[in-house]
C-alpha cells in the first residue's frame, strides 16, 4: 500500500518490567518474510538522522526497526520520521554526487524494550506515534514454547495467513482514517509525552493539572518549576519564553 495518508507508525514495546521474551522480535520478522528482502530496509531511529541514510527508505515499503537504542533520539531523524510517515517530499544528499529528491510511502515500525526519549518536545512526532504494548512472556517452562518459532511463521503458509490479517487490518484504518484507538496505547502515548518534556513531569509531580493554572501569575510558576528541575538534576529545562508557550 503504497500512501502515506494514514500518517502514522507503531513503536512496539514491552510489558512494564517485563521487556524481553515477548514476542516483539518474532512480530517483525514474520513481517520481514511476509514483505520480502527487497522491501524493507532495517534502520534505527537515529540512523534515519544521519548523512545519506534517507536513501535506504526510498522505494522502500517497510522500515523495520528491531530492538532500537534506548539512547536519546535526536532531532534530525525524529524530522525524517515525521515527514516520511507522512508521506511527505524527502530531500536525501548523495556522496560524490546530486542529491535527489522522492515522496515517501515507507511504513516504519519500531520496537523497543524501553522507549527512547526524545531531543525535541514535538507534537507531530508525537501525533503520528502509535504505541502498542507487548503484554505477552514466552518461556521455556511453557508447554507449548517452540525455539523455533520465528522459522515456522516464516514459511509460506504463515505468510500467507498474515497476508490476509493484513489487508483486512489496512481495510479497517482506511475506513477508520487511523488504527484502532484502544485505551492501553493513549495511556502509553501520555507517559511519552510527559517522559519527553519537563514541564509535564514538574505538573505531574506536584500534581497539577491545565487547569490549576487559570489566574496565576507566569513568575512564580516559572520559579517554582526552575527549583523543581534543579533539584530533579533536569540538564535542560525551559527558558521563561518556553515555558509561557509550553
Amino acid at each position: 500500500y503504497r500512501s502515506g495518508e494514514l500518517a502514522f507508525f507503531p513503536i512496539l514495546l514491552g510489558r512494564k518490567g517485563k521487556n524481553a521474551s515477548n514476542g516483539k522480535s518474532t512480530y517483525i520478522k514474520m513481517i520481514r518474510a511476509m514483505l520480502g528482502k527487497e522491501n524493507y530496509t532495517s534502520l534505527s531511529f537515529n540512523d534515519l538522522g544521519e548523512h545519506f541514510m534517507k536513501r535506504y527508505i526510498a522505494g522502500r515499503l517497510a522500515n523495520l526497526g528491531d530492538d532500537i537504542s534506548s539512547k536519546r533520539i535526536n532531532a534530525d531523524a525524529l524530522e525524517v520520521v515525521k515527514k516520511a510517515a507522512s508521506g511527505d517530499s524527502l530531500f536525501c544528499d548523495v556522496k560524490n554526487g546530486s542529491g535527489f529528491e522522492f515522496e515517501s510511502y515507507c511504513t516504519f515500525v519500531f520496537s523497543a524494550n524501553k522507549m527512547p526519549n526524545f531531543e525535541s518536545d514535538d507534537d507531530g512526532i508525537n501525533r503520528r506515534m502509535f504505541p502498542l504494548r507487548f503484554n505477552a512472556r514466552f518461556t521455556r517452562d511453557d508447554p507449548d514454547f517452540n525455539p523455533k518459532i520465528s522459522k515456522l511463521l516464516s514459511q509460506e503458509d504463515a505468510c500467507e495467513r498474515m497476508l490476509v490479517k493484513a489487508i483486512q487490518g489496512l481495510r479497517r484504518c482506511i475506513k477508520n482514517n487511523g488504527p484502532t484507538p484502544n485505551a492501553e496505547s493513549i495511556e502509553m502515548l501520555e507517559d511519552i509525552k510527559t517522559m519527553n518534556n519537563s514541564i509535564l513531569q514538574w505538573m505531574k509531580d506536584v500534581d497539577r493539572d491545565a487547569d490549576s493554572f487559570i489566574g496565576c501569575q507566569p513568575t512564580p510558576l516559572f520559579e517554582n518549576y526552575r527549583e523543581w528541575c534543579l533539584k530533579s538534576g533536569i540538564q535542560k529545562p525551559f527558558g521563561k519564553p518556553g515555558f509561557g508557550k509550553a
